[in-house]
């Protein structure tokens, strides 16, 4: 081959070569700006698509806030949040962040509460069933979304309120028309249900807002309080209903009438008896229910106000040959009942109702959110077991009609069932209990479940408190959830260390009349957790000490200032982990009587099971979708280089190539011109 020849061929080598030099740096920019837009999604996508349905939801969410419905759901909103309130809702969800940590029992472990299950920023909320009652009886409140519900009587059987009286007394208010939307917001820290119906009328929305509840304190007293609101230039008529009695026929009505003032009410009293749970032995009843009209007319732009008392009383089981001797005083007694709570104003007897409630859950209980799914208990499920069977229990010991409500404290009975709490809870958490939580989305699941927490909690030692009503039932509740148990001389934590992967926060924990503490249990960065200690309250003249596992260290003197630290410590064989008692020489001699082989710090607990319950898998706080990116762009990444490698050392003629480009021939300037018309350099400037 002539020199000419040669360079020829050099030189469209080195054309060849140039292009695809430049062709790779194409094909490098598209592959690093493709790696850096992968890493840009999996980064901000994940809140990009919750800020793009986050957006959606809250612009549904505006408009359905115009309606006259979500109006008046707005306040509960954010009790909604901090579970304190549950709303029964059919027609729309809401979109709110969750923290992990949760709000039960009115206790706050952080200033952001926390809500129910999260799927692609949208939050589903549980359906809980409204019920209301005080331990004398209680009654159920049809769902919107299940309106062939029961709403019946029940009274006290053996344990529960699990006596049906098929007698029905929530009046219904139905518009002429059928077209209706409703919501039932059952509030658990007052004891209350409203049901907020609104329909059209006129071109407007006219709503019907409902307030009922059965008074803590006035055990025999139903209230439901209507009020109607018209916003249209036309009067609008209302059916009232009232299903009554749907048992059978034998029973006996008679008429009251109730003079105060000027005005005059008029009441239907019903007589009969029920079966027992004893089941030979029969329960007589009286109800007293107010007389309503068949319809009522609410004036344009006008508002309607509408209160019904209803009362029940019932005797306890008694032969059916002598029930008729003990319906007679039944029956004065409610009359008088009746005739008393007619001259409260309707304030008033919300007002001590809700305070009665409120001072229930001023114990309670705070535990993080967890995010590992099913089968795992949470704050809404907490708190609503805790309500349902406060529900079920009286607020003292015995019956009392508290018509005004000066001092609650004067049950000298009930003080003291409350300072002798025998040896309560003698039994295993009931925080890791399956067979205690349960979907209560009904009245058979609420029954089932509530006769066998108060089963449970008598069975292990918690009598007295039970007995002791709401206030006693409340600190057993609390004590089972990481089984402390009071002892003659101390009270103390007998939880396992390993269950301690969650933050728990117990409230006012009641040592004594003058004495309750706070207990905190935290797991720290390094996955181990620790007890918190420190006095609520303590109007009393002794100190308190606590020590942890063994009380082989020193007792600590607890303050009312500031939380007293101990580690969680395990023993061989394993004994509680915390002990708190007011008597120091008690706690200096109880570590010769624990006989323990061996203590230790609890090891920390395992990573994925923490980022279980803190991000919903085991994979630590970023998303799954964000490993298997990875896993995918790595797998990409070493099949492109493989590729790259393949071309570059196994493709046909690459080694002359090479050869022939590191001559140094194919720079030469003094080249000829291989290409007719076309010179070197001019080729060179167009690649």
């Amino acid at each position: 081959m002539s020199s000419i020849g040669r360079m020829s061929l050099l030189e469209a080598v080195d054309l060849h070569l140039r292009r695809w030099k430049r062709s790779y740096d194409s094909r490098r920019k598209i592959v690093l700006l493709t790696l850096f837009t992968l890493f840009l999604v999996m980064y901000c996508g994940p809140a990009l698509l919750r800020w793009i349905f986050s957006s959606n939801s809250s612009h549904d969410l505006i408009n359905l806030e115009k309606t006259a419905l979500e109006e008046h759901l707005r306040p509960f909103l954010i009790e909604e949040q901090s579970f304190n309130t549950f709303i029964s809702r059919s027609w729309f969800k809401t979109d709110y962040d969750i923290d992990m940590n949760v709000n039960v029992g009115s206790s706050q472990m952080s200033n952001r509460p926390s809500t129910s299950s999260l799927s692609d920023g949208l939050i589903f909320h549980k359906h809980f069933h409204s019920f209301i009652g005080n331990g004398k009886f209680g009654i159920d409140i049809p769902s919107p979304s299940l309106p062939q519900e029961k709403s019946g009587i029940w009274i006290k059987g053996r344990r529960g309120l699990d006596v049906e009286v098929p007698f029905h007394p929530v009046v219904k208010v139905d518009p002429i028309q059928n077209r209706k939307e409703s919501v039932c917001v059952l509030r658990i820290r007052e004891g209350l249900v409203h049901r907020i119906t609104t329909f059209p009328y006129v071109a407007t929305t006219a709503v019907v807002y409902e307030t009922m509840y059965v008074h803590r304190l006035i055990s025999s007293l139903f209230v439901q309080e209507i009020r109607i609101s018209n916003p249209s230039m036309v009067p609008l008529v209302l059916r009232l209903s009232r299903q009554g009695w749907k048992g059978k026929p034998a029973i006996k009505t008679t008429s009251l009438v109730v003079i105060h003032g000027r005005e005059e009410k008029e009441y239907v009293v019903t007589e009969g008896d029920v079966k027992s749970m004893e089941g030979h032995l029969v329960n007589g009843f009286v109800i007293s229910a107010p007389v309503i009209q068949d319809s009522i007319e609410v004036p344009a732009k006008g508002k309607y106000h509408l209160v019904l008392r209803t009362f029940v009383n019932y005797t306890t089981p008694t032969p059916p040959g002598r029930i008729s001797l003990v319906m007679s005083e039944l029956k004065n007694s409610i009359q008088e009942t009746t005739k008393k709570v007619d001259e409260m104003l309707s304030t008033s007897l919300l007002q001590y109702h809700s305070q009665a409630w409120n001072n229930l859950w001023k114990t309670g209980f705070g535990i993080s959110h967890s995010k590992a799914g099913e089968g795992v208990v949470n704050g809404d499920d907490i708190n609503a077991t805790i309500y349902y069977i406060l529900s079920h229990k009286a607020s003292f010991a015995s019956d009392f009609n508290l018509i005004v409500p000066t001092e609650t404290n004067f049950d000298i009975r009930t003080n003291f069932l409350l300072n002798h709490p025998d040896r309560c809870y003698a039994g295993n958490p009931t925080l890791q209990a399956p067979n205690l939580w349960a979907p209560l989305s009904d009245a058979e699941s609420v029954q089932k479940i509530v006769r066998l927490w108060l089963l449970t909690l008598e069975k292990n030692g918690c009598g007295n408190l039970l007995s002791a009503g709401a206030e006693g039932t409340m600190q057993a509740v609390i004590l089972s959830f990481v089984a402390m148990q009071f002892h003659q001389n101390h009270l103390e934590m007998g939880i396992h260390p390993k269950e301690l992967h969650r933050d728990y926060f117990l409230r006012r924990v009641r040592y004594s009349n003058t004495t309750s503490l706070n207990v905190t249990m935290i797991v720290g960065e390094d996955y181990k957790a620790s007890i918190r200690v420190i006095l609520d309250k303590n109007t009393g003249s002794r100190d308190f000490y606590a020590c942890d596992a063994g009380c082989l260290d020193s007792p600590v003197k607890l303050s009312g200032e500031e939380e007293t630290q101990f580690p969680v410590k395990i023993t061989e064989p394993l004994t509680a982990i915390l002990y708190v008692t007011n008597d120091r020489q008690h706690v200096v001699e109880l570590k010769h009587a624990i006989h323990v082989k061996e203590v230790a710090v609890a090891p920390a607990h395992e990573t994925h099971i923490i980022a279980l319950h803190r991000h919903g898998h085991q994979l630590g706080g970023l998303p799954a979708f964000f490993w298997a990116s990875i896993f995918i762009l790595v797998v990409l990444f070493h099949i492109f280089l493989a590729k790259l490698i393949y071309n570059e050392y196994c493709g046909g003629g690459s080694e002359g190539l090479r050869s022939s480009y590191s001559s140094g021939s194919l720079l030469s300037s003094s080249s000829s011109n291989s290409f007719p018309g076309v010179s070197y350099d001019k080729l060179r400037r167009a690649v």
